[in-house]
């Protein structure tokens, strides 16, 4: 059985982990934090040392790790890919206030300042030394940008109406005018239930993937877990896999899907595009580099990958390509309009693209539902789910939504 997030995980019971390591005592010490009614029973070497309790696996660099997730087939083993490295996650929010957490028995707490305390202390926010207030630094929060939402609210309010449920069109409002502390009460309520680029999309159905933008891959343990066996996966970075981590290349290594490597850019036409690098190493379209430093990349459309690579279809294709989304899509008209894969595509890297992404993207995308998925406290990590009505209609039949 695969366990996407903490809370999907049983709140009564004992459990066991699959080896003692750094990365397994930080998964108890969440679980014990959000899953109070849990008992945990103690780290083991092996599946055979545990009996009438689930044994936890999350970390494939433990001896006969990759072996239990490859047989996926016992319902006592729960197999758990972490999103580590991921700084919008579960995981790397844990770090900075696990000890602020707790569990009233429907949703995850937090003490009341322990958001504001944690803002101040990553350098995310300011107090005013004149007002004593707390200042957000406005681009974080669209709330704070009124003049630009006034000047769009036709634009958002067209957004807002396409949107195909009731949760989507509460996320993106959010995201729009929502207040900072509206927007931390929503990511506190869902980091602990989900993870980004893993709703509404049927992996089941996903046997030929574009994955733009790559970098460290904390995306990739998840799509070992719900991609066929028989997927193939086009990783697309300027950079490849240079900053995949260990604890992400273990999980490539041990699925069965091929994971191939493209060191390109995806852009709105083939040659070479100008791309500066931040200080986390990224390569960034929508910033300059801190140092004023540029490099060309080569670049490529995805509509021209997939013709002269002969591909025959496209199930899914995700962009996260910090600011280079709308050119990637740009350059995949025809495979979108021909192969109708389903799309999880980011929307946030520019303020405007909140709504000029998701315009697109209803143009383009005929016959369409479309969700949005918010994974961030400030204004950023929104993802838009585009699944064709076909694929919706028959979840919705199997029941799966």
């Amino acid at each position: 059985m695969m366990i996407d997030a903490p809370l999907c995980l049983p709140n009564e019971g004992a459990y066991h982990v699959l080896g003692d390591t750094d990365v397994t005592r930080q998964l108890v010490s969440i679980i014990e934090a959000v899953r109070p009614g849990a008992r945990f029973g103690g780290y083991v070497d092996a599946a055979h040392q545990v009996t009438g309790a689930p044994l936890i696996v999350c970390d494939l660099r433990i001896e006969g790790a990759k072996r239990l997730v490859r047989e996926g087939k016992s319902a006592d083993v729960l197999v758990m890919p972490l999103p580590v490295s991921d700084y919008w996650s579960y995981w790397e929010f844990s770090k900075r206030v696990l000890h602020e957490i707790g569990f009233d028995g429907g949703s995850v707490t937090m003490r009341d300042g322990a958001f504001t305390d944690m803002l101040l202390s990553t350098k995310r926010a300011e107090i005013d030394k004149e007002t004593g207030n707390l200042l957000e630094t406005p681009d974080l929060y669209m709330s704070q940008n009124p003049e630009i939402l006034v000047a769009n609210k036709e634009k958002i309010r067209r957004v807002i109406e396409t949107l195909s449920d009731h949760s989507s069109r509460q996320a993106y409002s959010t995201i729009v005018t929502g207040s900072p502390a509206a927007c931390w009460s929503f990511y506190l309520d869902r980091v602990f239930r989900s993870v980004q680029y893993f709703e509404h999309i049927d992996y089941g159905r996903c046997h030929m993937v574009i994955n733009g933008g790559v970098f460290d891959g904390h995306e990739i343990p998840f799509l070992v877990t719900k991609l066929p066996a028989d997927a193939t996966i086009h990783n697309f970075d300027p950079l490849g896999h240079d900053h995949l981590t260990d604890y992400v290349a273990a999980w490539m290594a041990a699925g069965s899907q091929d994971f191939i490597e493209h060191r390109f850019a995806l852009w709105h036409e083939d040659g070479k595009q100008t791309f500066a690098m931040s200080g986390d190493g990224q390569i960034y379209a929508h910033v300059s580099s801190e140092t004023g430093e540029t490099t060309a990349y080569p670049c490529r459309t995805i509509d021209s990958f997939v013709e002269q690579t002969g591909l025959d279809c496209v199930d899914l294709i995700k962009l996260d390509l910090e600011g280079a989304d709308l050119h990637a899509l740009f350059g995949a008209f025809y495979t979108i309009r021909k192969y109708r894969p389903q799309l999880a595509i980011s929307i946030y890297h520019r303020l405007e693209e909140i709504w000029k992404i998701p315009i697109v993207l209803f143009q383009l995308c005929e016959n369409y539902d479309f969700h949005l998925g918010y994974y961030s406290f400030e204004r950023f990590e929104a993802i838009l789910y585009c699944i064709p009505k076909e694929i919706s209609q028959e979840q919705s039949a199997a029941g799966q939504l």
